[in-house]
């Protein structure tokens, strides 16, 4: 993440530190609360937009370098799935971690660049993706004057 995104973020946990103080004490329509929360919605949003330039910029670099792209099918429902080991604060923590940087978001990006430059951008099922067994079934894709066909080995 980008150091700005960073000092977003630390105001944007402070801002809700101080609102979760405050809720004790006041109202739920209180002055206060409502102009806290302005601030967290408005530093959010600032932090989305830096997030989402950046993913635009790191896009931008592939595909002026690269014809073909392969990234994995993100699922975040499978990213986040329960983690039997770890404890609840972790899951916690791992689950806050991907709503913030979006994986998913990246993902999209590319998909949509790609269609609009005529790259080939390719998404590769996430079962066992950095394992060669013997007798894997491969597919390779060959593009030939923009037709795409599969080739199996």
């Amino acid at each position: 993440m980008d150091k700005k995104a960073y000092q977003y973020e630390k105001i944007i946990n402070g801002l809700k530190s101080r609102r979760a103080i405050k809720e004790k004490h006041l109202r739920a329509d209180s002055k206060q609360l409502e102009q806290l929360s302005k601030q967290i919605r408005y530093y959010s949003a600032r932090r989305a937009n830096l997030l989402t330039e950046r993913y635009r910029q790191i896009a931008r670099q592939l595909f002026a370098e690269y014809e073909l792209i392969a990234i994995e099918k993100l699922d975040a429902k499978e990213m986040r799935k329960k983690n039997q080991k770890g404890s609840g604060a972790t899951n916690r923590g791992k689950n806050r971690k991907l709503a913030k940087i979006k994986p998913y978001e990246i993902a999209l990006l590319l998909e949509q660049m790609a269609d609009r430059e005529g790259k080939t951008l390719l998404k590769v099922d996430s079962y066992k993706t950095s394992q060669v067994e013997f007798g894997t079934q491969y597919q390779k894709v060959v593009s030939v004057n923009g037709c795409l066909s599969t080739l199996e080995n």
